[in-house]
């Protein structure tokens, strides 16, 4: 047979052009309160797409476009309202077979329409594959595969319609319209499947033919119906009668040769015999149609069908024909068997091959980003969305939270670890790459710090032993001070008491005690406040001398010496070398360092220690491994969960339940569970390793070798640490003592200017009191001279 079996396709809707550009514009303004001239290329590209769609052809160009301008619809769909109260546009498509307009402002109505188109060109792309040829097409598909995909998807399409749109406004999307295309669609691709399954078992395609047989008379009957309501071409219902007689001769033919396989004669005959009544009726169809066909009347079939529909019933009929005679003939002359009548012949079983394909795997996955293109209006997200977006970055945060407080705390637990066993340190002295100068010869900066600050106190400005002795100075001439102010005080109530002795008959001068009341209260304060100060003095220089010696030390850094000059960095490495060498027992000097020196290096060929060492060393370099594993994932978390954005699969469930919305934030989420089960691994594995450990790491301790470096690095630090901590009281004692000399003399100095006031005022009184203690002698001895004159006078 040189002519292939004819296919039908759809024919396309029409539709005018629409402006997309004002009213999104309008919407992008009003609604989302957004300049519009910020998606103005935006509204431009959609309706450039819109146009497009207009005159998409019947090959994949237009099929890509057609499915293009749907995605992006249902993105569209997500973000604006489009009705008769929103964004308000009018949709003229024109039915696909009556070609009447019909209008509607429903973007489901647009979406409708558009894919029906995308139906319509995917069939035609089916039914122009030339399936005889023997070469597979550029794709590595064969022509007869790309039909049979291509009417499945068509079919996947027409039930998607009759699903999704409940109320069709035109007679080309109502729900009997689409389910006769299915069904169309559906026959077409399983005649496909039988077309490539010759070689095959007749057994197989028997039952792939009775199937295709049944459909087609299915799609017929459908396809009748709306030929009486002026829907469909008349052309499609006899292609699909003729059809449905053609494929019944064959599936009983196919049977019949079962039969006489199974060596059941009577009916191989029998099945031969309605078989070639079958095939006489396509072939009287196909001849009555052919009479009758015009490919101008009917474009959606192809120029060759009424031909090639004769010839496929005309070649049939004439093998049956035969094939009957014979098996007539040798059923008579040999068999002898019963030939049963067609109405007791069982019925045929029926296998289907076909299935339709839903709209989302028309396209494979990888290729539908590629087919509908970025979401045109990808940054103009709702409001919605933004506050969806919000609560799954918080959920985001927590995650990383979490995870974050997981490291850092096992990072904690192993750094505790590891310093507890002051690893991996500790271990250097095991190895004999430490010395114990090299270990403890580093001087902080802490106590760098203080002796150079002493040091530089010393060299410049007053030193503390000359405040001192300024202190004891001024503290010994001020006590002196007070003793000749007492001594004062008292020689003049001497002198009063010996003159009132003396002149108490005549003289009435008051006693000293009432007058110098106030003068020695104010002594007995300055002496106490003296005292007390002498005091706080000698204390601080008991506690300077009780660190003279090392003060000493530290203030000759940088001060010449009978050995020259010697800087401060000198004097401290003597002081810690001096320190860190008292071993054993105190051992102290160049002969007992090398000695214990010598003790620790004699390991010895056969020593355990390098082993146990090195075992731990092994635990070490796989905890580290275990960490930077644990960091590498918390890194990569933290990169992956900010690249992260499920902004587009937020928008596609818009409309989700809040129920549904949890789901899909638990399923991105999962994303992550990878990373978050790794850290623990590595947690896990950690406990294990710090275990292990401390086990090696005690066995090592343990050894009589690591005992004895251990001993005498425990004794240098110890012995170092006293002399810091030395160095430091004696920095304080130092600090102290300057500090408070400072202020003795700042208070020896405020309390010699009370002093000299109280001085002079102590001697003006005791001056003022001779001087009246003498007058009042004068006046005594005038008065009594006077009285003596007058006496004589009177006797004489």
């Amino acid at each position: 047979m040189s002519l292939q079996s004819p296919f039908i396709h759809v024919p396309l809707k029409r539709t005018d052009e629409v402006d997309w550009v004002g009213p999104l514009r309008r919407h992008i303004g009003l609604a989302y309160q957004e300049d519009p001239d910020k998606y103005r290329e935006e509204c431009h590209q959609l309706n450039r797409l819109r146009q497009d769609v207009r005159g998409a052809g019947k090959d994949a160009t237009g099929r890509d476009l057609l499915y293009r301008y749907f995605g992006q619809l249902e993105l569209l769909d997500l973000r604006f309202p489009v009705d008769e109260h929103h964004v308000k546009i009018q949709f003229n498509w024109y039915d696909a077979f009556t070609r009447r307009p019909t209008a509607q402002h429903s973007l489901a109505y647009e979406k409708a329409c558009t894919i029906f188109n995308l139906a319509a060109v995917i069939s035609a792309i089916g039914a122009a594959q030339p399936r005889i040829a023997k070469e597979a097409a550029s794709s590595g598909a064969s022509p007869s595969s790309i039909a049979y995909n291509a009417f499945q998807s068509a079919a996947g399409i027409y039930i998607y319609i009759n699903d999704n749109f409940l109320h069709a406004p035109t007679q080309d999307l109502h729900k009997d319209t689409v389910r006769a295309l299915s069904s169309l669609m559906l026959a077409q691709a399983q005649e496909c499947v039988l077309e490539r399954s010759e070689g095959k078992s007749a057994s197989l395609r028997a039952r792939l033919a009775a199937w295709l047989a049944w459909q087609y008379g299915t799609t017929h009957e459908a396809l009748s119906e709306g030929v009486n309501n002026g829907i469909f071409d008349r052309a499609w219902v006899t292609a699909c009668q003729v059809k449905q007689r053609h494929f019944t001769a064959v599936a009983q033919q196919l049977r019949a040769g079962i039969c006489e396989t199974e060596g059941n004669y009577g009916e191989w005959v029998a099945r031969l015999g309605v078989a070639e009544a079958a095939a006489k009726d396509a072939l009287k169809q196909a001849t009555s149609f052919s009479s009758n066909f015009s490919h101008v009347a009917s474009p959606t079939l192809p120029t060759d069908t009424a031909q090639a529909l004769v010839e496929m019933a005309r070649s049939l009929h004439a093998a049956i024909g035969e094939a009957k005679k014979q098996a007539a003939n040798d059923n008579e002359m040999i068999y002898h068997a019963a030939v049963p009548s067609a109405d007791t012949l069982a019925p045929l079983d029926k296998l289907c091959a076909v299935k339709a394909t839903p709209i989302a795997e028309i396209y494979p996955a990888a290729e539908v980003p590629r087919v509908v293109g970025p979401d045109i209006f990808q940054k103009l997200v709702p409001l919605a969305v933004h506050e969806q977006a919000s609560i799954y970055s918080e959920e985001k945060a927590k995650l990383v939270r979490a995870a974050t407080d997981r490291c850092e705390q096992a990072d904690v637990e192993l750094d505790s670890a590891l310093a507890f066993m002051h690893l991996p340190g500790c271990l250097r002295k095991f190895k004999g790459e430490d010395s114990l100068e090299r270990a403890f010869l580093v001087v902080s900066e802490e106590i760098r710090g203080l002796a150079g600050w002493l040091a530089s106190e010393e060299a410049s400005g007053t030193s503390v032993d000359e405040l001192i002795a300024q202190l004891n100075g001024l503290s010994s001439g001020l006590r002196e001070q007070l003793t000749d102010v007492q001594r004062v005080l008292d020689d003049e109530a001497t002198e009063w008491q010996t003159f009132m002795n003396t002149h108490k008959d005549h003289c009435a001068q008051p006693a000293s005690d009432e007058r110098t009341a106030a003068l020695r209260a104010d002594l007995r304060t300055h002496r106490g406040a003296l005292e007390k100060a002498m005091e706080t003095d000698r204390r601080l220089a008991e506690r300077l001398e009780e660190h003279r010696a090392l003060i000493d030390t530290l203030r000759s850094g940088g001060q010449p010496s009978s050995q020259g000059r010697r800087s401060l960095d000198e004097v401290l490495e003597r002081l810690y070398l001096d320190a860190i060498t008292r071993w054993s027992n105190g051992a102290e000097g160049d002969q007992g360092r090398r000695r214990d020196e010598a003790a620790l290096l004699d390991i010895g060929e056969g020593s355990a220690l390098p082993e146990l060492v090195a075992s731990v060393e092994d635990a070490l370099t796989r905890l580290n491994k275990v960490r930077k594993e644990r960091s590498d994932t918390l890194e990569d978390l933290k990169k992956r969960i900010q690249q992260d954005d499920i902004g587009h699969l937020l928008i596609l469930n818009k409309r989700a339940t809040d129920q549904a919305q949890q789901q899909i934030f638990q399923q991105e989420l999962d994303k992550f569970r990878a990373h978050t089960s790794r850290i623990g691994t590595t947690v896990q594995r950690q406990q294990t390793l710090v275990q292990e450990l401390t086990g090696r790491f005690r066995r090592l301790m343990e050894s009589s070798e690591a005992k004895r470096i251990q001993r005498a690095w425990d004794q240098s630090e110890k012995n170092r640490d006293d002399l810091e901590r030395r160095i430091q009281q004696a920095g304080e004692a130092y600090r102290e003592a300057k500090e408070g000399a400072r202020k003795g003399v700042e208070f020896y100095v405020d309390l010699g200017d009370l002093l000299g006031p109280l001085a002079r005022h102590a001697r003006d009184y005791a001056q003022q009191r001779q001087e009246e203690r003498h007058r009042m002698v004068l006046n005594a001895q005038t008065d009594h001279s006077r009285q003596t004159a007058n006496t004589l006078k009177a006797q004489l």
